[in-house]
């Protein structure tokens, strides 16, 4: 009976033995059963058990068939220096040419958007404004003109410009002149091309300026207004290098008193200006004596055009052209005329001489 107790503590003692302790490690995946898998796994156990009793001086591992195997991760220095951080550059762009394309488009500023002429004309009023503040000393705006137009000009070359005239009454004290002012905007402000002071006009209007090309030329007309009901009349020529007065005319009428036009259809621009006498008896009596002064602009200078006769050419056309001319200058304008009607001549004095009395 004793013997069979001693046996019974025995089995208890070993079942006590073989049983698992209680863990919190995550489950353990069922190992290979058989088969190579079982035999690499064996030689991994190996391995393992051999590198952590002994671990390399280098980064170097062995692989199974006993290579040495470079670790990608970072190691530690073997004389125990620090080492400074890795910079973090541009690598990539340095040998991806992908990549250095696009660091260039990177570095490479956006072009700056163009203003529209609107914006353009504001800013240079304003800057224009402080400008002649400063000139006359005034702290009115515009330095006492009553506002600054300025208008945009297409040239046919493509390039833009700005024309600037002053508007309303001149200031008197101290005395200033009405002007006008033409500028090319650039990359950081704008080129004053030139600027005209008008010695007569005393008053101006936003519509007083007008433009005329011609021959590559741009003509600038002001009509203006001087006294107590006279006018004035201003042709400026631009000539792609410099802005000049070439015509200056003053008129006891407020309007009338100039324009520019082909008068004799030769493509080149002529001006008509205005001398007619309104004082006969008085200036409201409506009584007036016309006269008017014709000039040709020849591409330099200004020629005057008047009446002529000629002494060649057809007998007929000679006789019709001089009575013509004898009727017109005793003031018997419309006789002139009528002779002239019958004449059909492309005289250059003929024509001329057509022009000049179909005005009157």
């Amino acid at each position: 009976m004793k013997k069979f107790g001693i046996f019974l503590l025995l089995i208890a003692a070993l079942i006590a033995c073989g049983e698992a302790p209680a863990t919190n490690l995550d489950p353990i995946e069922p190992l290979p059963e058989s088969g190579d898998n079982a035999d690499s796994l064996n030689q991994t156990d190996t391995a393992v058990s051999t590198t952590s009793t002994s671990v390399p001086a280098s980064s170097e591992t062995v692989s199974e068939e006993g290579a040495p195997v470079t670790s990608d991760e970072p190691q530690p220095p073997e004389n125990g220096e620090a080492t400074a951080p890795a910079e973090e550059s541009n690598i990539e762009s340095a040998v991806d040419p992908a990549n250095e394309a696009k660091a260039a488009v990177a570095a490479t500023p956006e072009p700056i958007v163009e203003e529209t002429m609107v914006e353009v004309v504001a800013e240079f009023e304003s800057q224009l404004d402080e400008a002649l503040k400063a000139e006359s000393g005034s702290d009115l705006a515009f330095g006492g003109f009553e506002t600054v137009e300025t208008r945009s000009i297409s040239m046919v070359d493509g390039s833009e410009l700005l024309v600037s005239y002053s508007v309303g009454f001149r200031p008197f004290e101290p005395l200033q002149n009405h002007f006008v002012l033409l500028t090319q905007p650039a990359e950081n402000g704008w080129i004053e091309l030139g600027r005209i002071e008008l010695d007569f006009p005393d008053i101006m209007f936003p519509d007083s300026l007008t433009l005329l090309e011609e021959n590559g030329r741009l003509w600038l007309q002001v009509a203006s207004g001087v006294g107590a009901h006279g006018g004035c009349y201003d042709a400026l020529l631009w000539d792609g290098t410099a802005l000049t007065s070439s015509i200056s005319h003053c008129h006891s009428s407020p309007a009338g008193a100039g324009k520019l036009e082909d008068l004799n259809g030769d493509g080149q621009i002529d001006a008509l200006l205005n001398n007619t006498n309104d004082y006969i008896f008085c200036y409201a009596c409506s009584v007036r004596l016309p006269s008017y002064e014709v000039r040709t602009f020849n591409g330099s200078f200004w020629e005057t055009k008047s009446l002529a006769t000629i002494e060649t050419g057809d007998e007929t056309a000679v006789n019709l052209n001089n009575e013509a001319v004898a009727l017109a200058n005793a003031g018997l304008w419309q006789d002139a005329s009528l002779t002239l009607v019958e004449l059909n001549s492309d005289d250059p004095t003929v024509v001329w001489n057509q022009v000049i009395v179909g005005i009157y």
